[in-house]
């Protein structure tokens, strides 16, 4: 395609179109450019095959094999033909932007290496660390240092890097300018219902807690059942578990030993039945494993926007939220006594966390905030 086109190519391995390219999208258009999206045709989620956009007009599916873990080198090869077919895209496409989610890792050496040859600007956004985010420990030795600096070195050519959340902003400024790093945190659609409001009652004859997304190795399952057994010493404890994966049976039987109730419903999409059940709620879980730098997570979002206090252990971004907006409990450093303490003399409103979610993530006001895209287009 012609220069003279702005044509500006958007690029993500994941289902992420409308979560963050819809916007980045329709800001581009705006602006007098044409856009191409690149997607995979797989969901990594859902573990099958996937097209749900294909009436999109710009909307490209990229073809790659499947795989069923989510640590496999069959999960890394399908990663790698994807950036290998989006190269083959760009150099017959010959955009003047790319805007490009990260991970893979390796997208971004193809990208970069594409930028010295058909000198477009280039805009990366990252929404994970890899493999900072996964549960392994020190990263500085084979083949995890090599997977990181796939990324690390590739960023002084990027243009303007977008981070997810602040707690990545630290891990990477050292290999950018810091003046190019913008933080753009998850961008949510507003529910179409009403919310209860904080004149409407919780049951207090159980203390009912929400599980919400994957299930998976960055889950702290340990830790959960702990807080599950010092909260049934209050009153007894129900766990609603909305979400799948590898570690699904093993959090579930864990949960029902520790004498837990427990009800499983799998993967739910429709946004009127997950809240259902997480009205009932009083808390929803978001524990991980210490050693994951994760800054803010898509189920703690959720729960924001479901105005769902969080008992919460990721440090960065979601600690500061929760402290600064009473939006629920960083247990890391509390005692049980402390712990047990907060959860009876605390209250929470479910209308300030809500009004908290619009601030900060509701999508009106977006295309305000996407304005330091200005910069380089």
């Amino acid at each position: 395609m012609d220069k003279d086109n702005k044509l500006a190519v958007l690029v993500s391995c994941f289902d992420w179109y409308e979560k963050r390219l819809i916007y980045i999208d329709n800001y581009l258009k705006k602006k007098g450019y044409s856009v191409l999206i690149l997607t995979s045709d797989y969901s990594h989620v859902k573990k099958k095959k996937n097209t749900h956009l294909s009436a999109v007009a710009n909307v490209k599916y990229i073809e790659v094999p499947e795989y069923r873990r989510n640590i496999s080198g069959k999960r890394l090869y399908s990663h790698y033909i994807f950036a290998k077919r989006v190269e083959e895209c760009i150099k017959k496409e010959l955009p003047v932007l790319v805007y490009s989610l990260i991970p893979p890792n390796y997208l971004l050496h193809i990208l970069k290496k594409q930028k010295e040859n058909i000198r477009y600007k280039l805009i990366v956004d990252i929404i994970d660390l890899w493999p900072e985010s996964f549960p392994y420990g020190k990263m500085d030795i084979f083949p995890f240092s090599y997977w990181r600096n796939l990324r690390n070195k590739n960023l002084a050519y990027v243009d303007l890097a977008v981070v997810e959340c602040d707690l990545y902003r630290k891990q990477i400024d050292k290999y950018i300018d810091a003046k190019k790093i913008h933080t753009l945190y998850l961008i949510e659609k507003p529910l179409e219902f009403e919310l209860m409001t904080d004149k409407d009652t919780v049951s207090n004859n159980k203390i009912v807690l929400g599980y919400l997304g994957s299930i998976n190795s960055l889950i702290d399952i340990t830790r959960i059942c702990q807080v599950v057994s010092i909260l049934q010493k209050v009153n007894p404890v129900k766990v609603e578990i909305v979400g799948c994966g590898e570690k699904s049976d093993e959090l579930i039987s864990t949960l029902k030993k520790s004498n837990c109730e427990v009800n499983y419903y799998g993967a739910v999409f429709d946004e009127k039945e997950k809240y259902r059940i997480f009205k009932k709620c009083n808390f929803g879980i978001n524990i991980y494993k210490n050693n994951v730098q994760i800054g803010l997570t898509i189920k703690s979002i959720d729960y924001f926007k479901y105005g769902l206090p969080v008992l919460n252990t990721i440090q960065g971004d979601t600690q500061s939220i929760i402290d600064k907006y009473s939006a629920g409990i960083n247990i890391n450093e509390l005692s049980e006594s402390e712990f047990i303490e907060k959860i009876q003399q605390t209250t929470f409103s479910r209308e300030k966390i809500k009004q908290m979610f619009d601030e900060l993530f509701n999508e009106e006001g977006i295309y305000k905030r996407l304005e330091f895209i200005d910069e380089v287009i």
